[in-house]
């Protein structure tokens, strides 16, 4: 096996590169670091993510896709009412036997899961 010690940055490709900030940054909580008017980079220990404008130069995507965050067990409750509070439709809490998560969608239909199976 590679030695791999997890993912340092996701790519995402927004066709709205303000809603997709607000969304990262107002409903999620993240701070936000604009690179160039194009790029903004998403950022919190063990996490970056890349909210690149769609058709900008560089690494390119396919289509909206699903990622997980880590989360401890004890803030599934409240994840699922802050996404509420804003407005943010949310499916879960829904119980894996291994791990608990509630899902939801950015701005670009990405499918965002926050889950306790590796904060067991």
């Amino acid at each position: 096996m590679v030695p791999i010690k997890g993912i340092s940055e996701v790519v995402l490709e927004v066709r709205d590169l303000q809603k997709a900030e607000w969304f990262y940054n107002e409903v999620l909580g993240f701070p936000l670091k604009r690179m160039d008017p194009r790029v903004t980079w998403v950022e919190a220990p063990q996490v970056r993510l890349q909210l690149r404008l769609f058709g900008t130069p560089g690494h390119r995507g396919a289509t909206a896709f699903h990622f997980a965050f880590a989360v401890a067990p004890e803030d599934i409750e409240p994840i699922t009412e802050i996404l509420k509070k804003h407005g943010v439709w949310a499916r879960g809490p829904v119980d894996f036997g291994e791990a608990v998560s509630v899902f939801c969608f950015d701005p670009d239909s990405n499918e965002i899961e926050f889950s306790t199976l590796h904060a067991r």
